[in-house]
């Protein structure tokens, strides 16, 4: 019985590992996405700011547009 409860707290401790790995960079991103830093970036965190979504950079990006047009071509 012991050797069952040691298992499942391994198990349950390498499935944590597991998604933290997985989806903690998914998390900081969308996080950092938030920063009126001019580059997205944890640190230096300057303040809290809509300006990525509010300003257009994320979807007016001529870099962006670039590529999905290429993309889009390659498909």
């Amino acid at each position: 019985m012991k050797s069952q409860h040691l298992l499942k707290a391994l198990l349950g401790i390498y499935i944590f590992i597991f998604f933290a790995y997985l989806f903690g960079p998914l998390i900081i991103m969308s996080i950092t996405a938030f920063n009126s830093a001019e580059f997205p970036a944890v640190t230096p965190w300057e303040c809290f700011s809509w300006r990525w979504f509010t300003e257009g950079k994320v979807t007016y990006d001529g870099q962006r547009l670039a590529g999905l047009l290429a993309d889009t071509k390659l498909h």
